[in-house]
């Protein structure tokens, strides 16, 4: 049981990070006499780097284009919406850092990069494009849990649909799509804690 638990707070913090990378465009709700989301505030002193290394096969992403992701964790700082009552919150997105050495991406950020302000900013890890010959090939994430959970290192398979490119746990993906399409073009990439 505790290995089953396990697997699935990793889907789901996978599917928190990809949750929060989708979420990077302005919501209808940002219109005026709207309440606006709270922004955090820089750390003037943010000493803490998180670095990750992304290592895609040679000839499948020419390029990655990597966010650092960060949610409130104090919702109650958040104005609610007037109508749903719902708090209004959206998360915040920084570039990250990125420098190539061969074939891997070294991907840093600052996990501190916010003041600790009412709304306790909470880093989330880092959201990452992968690009062949300017097209979105793959779309996958990793943060410190995961990364800890899986022993520094992630395995994915990342699947360049022409419609909605994808990454997955290769664990995962083994017992589900490639199971039911096993023919279908896929990628590895290894994500790894530095």
């Amino acid at each position: 049981m505790a290995l089953h638990m396990g697997g699935i707070r990793m889907i789901a913090a996978g599917l928190a990070i990809g949750t929060v990378a989708a979420c990077s465009q302005g919501s209808p709700g940002s219109q005026v006499g709207h309440p606006q989301s709270p922004k955090p505030t820089e750390n003037p002193s943010a000493h803490l780097p998180m670095t990750i290394k992304v290592t895609p096969p040679e000839g499948f992403a020419g390029n990655i284009v990597a966010t650092a992701d960060w949610v409130i964790g104090n919702h109650s700082c958040a104005p609610k919406n007037p109508i749903s009552g719902a708090y209004r919150e959206e998360p915040v997105h920084r570039a990250a850092t990125i420098r190539r050495e061969g074939p891997a991406y070294f991907l840093t950020a600052f996990t501190d990069q916010f003041v600790m302000d009412a709304c306790h900013w909470v880093f989330t890890g880092f959201s990452i494009h992968l690009y062949d010959e300017g097209r979105l090939v793959g779309v996958a994430g990793a943060n410190d849990y995961v990364l800890k959970e899986n022993g520094g290192r992630l395995e994915i398979l990342c699947a360049p649909d022409p419609h909605v490119p994808y990454c997955v746990y290769a664990r995962v993906a083994k017992k589900t799509f490639l199971r039911m399409s096993p023919n279908r073009k896929v990628f590895p990439i290894t994500i790894e804690g530095m």
